[in-house]
């Protein structure tokens, strides 16, 4: 299963992917909710994790943005 994660804290996101490598997840990081939009588009992943603790309403916005288009209204 290929996960995307949206996580702007790099030791936590390492810590994370770690984690989830182990448990046979194949895990990309990205920092910034643009280039996770940009990763949906063009690779969608299975699932979409966001860190939320940093800033919500960018998180809050990339659901927004995802649910209205085709490639991102089912993503879970």
């Amino acid at each position: 299963m290929k996960l995307l994660l949206l996580e702007t804290d790099s030791d936590f996101a390492r810590v994370l992917t770690q984690v989830l490598d182990k448990a046979g997840f194949r895990v990309e990081q990205v920092p910034s909710a643009a280039k996770a939009l940009s990763r949906v588009r063009t690779s969608l992943p299975d699932l979409l994790i966001l860190g939320l603790d940093g800033d919500l309403a960018k998180g809050d916005q990339l659901l927004t943005s995802l649910r209205k288009e085709p490639v991102g209204a089912t993503l879970p």
